[in-house]
């Protein structure tokens, strides 16, 4: 077997050249005395072959923030995150903009597309729908940890994904949640229902929403962020439903009301919002 030379910016083992710097180099082989002719060897640097934004599609409440993801792909099979060098573009500046760092605020109600492009390589289009919590939209929040939680979801809304049981529903007066928006409301079965609900459509991308606990509803939320409907703009004028028992036999479960913190429980064929949580 022939025996290889290293120099700058490669090395061959068997045969198998291998580019470990760019730059320009020539490599011969020996073998008994004899050697080969010289092989010049360019090394150049990797280039995008394709860059993907997440998330996709995007849906965001009017006044609200979505931190989109670039990352570049290259020609060495490598891949990089790229949200801070692209060009971020394609889209209707009266719904949404898009920051240097990839930051989309909503503007306004209504649905765009945008791309992101760097070094003549542009990215997957990206569908933006900009809606309000009244609508159908729902608010995904995430408390800072990818834990997410969302508010009870509007009749438009529910009614958008295919709907399901319901009982009955609540028109928020704009004073502890949107003004006249129409929310459902849920016993405490269809409440998880609702939430294995989310599961079948991959809401947020996820599939383990479930209902929240009062300590998830009572700590996480309200302590943290108090007023819900003046933090996210969630509808609070009922209480919100959670996993938790009061009751050893199950006859009353325990709710939080993200308007003031206040802890209740009842019987769980109650009528009551439900938020529910997917933990990452």
């Amino acid at each position: 077997m022939g025996r290889f030379r290293y120099g700058d910016g490669y090395r061959v083992i068997n045969g198998l050249l291998s580019a470990v710097e760019e730059g320009n180099t020539t490599l011969t082989a020996t073998k008994d005395g004899v050697t080969s002719n010289t092989v010049g060897v360019s090394v150049s640097a990797a280039v995008i072959t394709a860059i993907q934004v997440t998330p996709s599609p995007v849906i965001v409440v009017k006044g609200r923030t979505q931190q989109l993801v670039a990352t570049a792909t290259y020609s060495d099979a490598t891949s990089s995150e790229v949200s801070n060098s692209v060009t971020w573009g394609d889209f209707d500046m009266a719904t949404a903009t898009v920051s240097s760092t990839g930051l989309l605020s909503a503007v306004e109600e209504g649905n765009t597309t945008l791309t992101a492009t760097k070094d003549g390589v542009t990215s997957n289009t990206v569908d933006v729908s900009v809606c309000i919590i009244a609508g159908t939209c729902i608010d995904i929040f995430d408390t800072g940890s990818g834990k997410l939680f969302t508010n009870s979801p509007s009749v438009a809304y529910l009614n958008s994904i295919g709907g399901i049981a319901t009982n009955g529903t609540y028109t928020e007066t704009g004073a502890n949640g949107p003004a006249n928006g129409a929310f459902y409301r849920f016993n405490w079965t269809n409440a998880n229902a609702l939430c294995t609900t989310y599961n079948t459509h991959s809401l947020g991308g996820r599939t383990n929403w479930r209902l929240a606990t009062v300590v998830e509803l009572k700590v996480y939320l309200y302590k943290v962020f108090l007023n819900m409907f003046n933090a996210r703009g969630w509808p609070t004028s009922t209480h919100y439903w959670s996993t938790t028992p009061k009751t050893p036999d199950g006859s009353e479960y325990y709710r939080v009301r993200l308007l003031n913190g206040n802890v209740n429980s009842v019987d769980p064929i109650i009528g009551g919002y439900a938020s529910c949580v997917s933990n990452p």
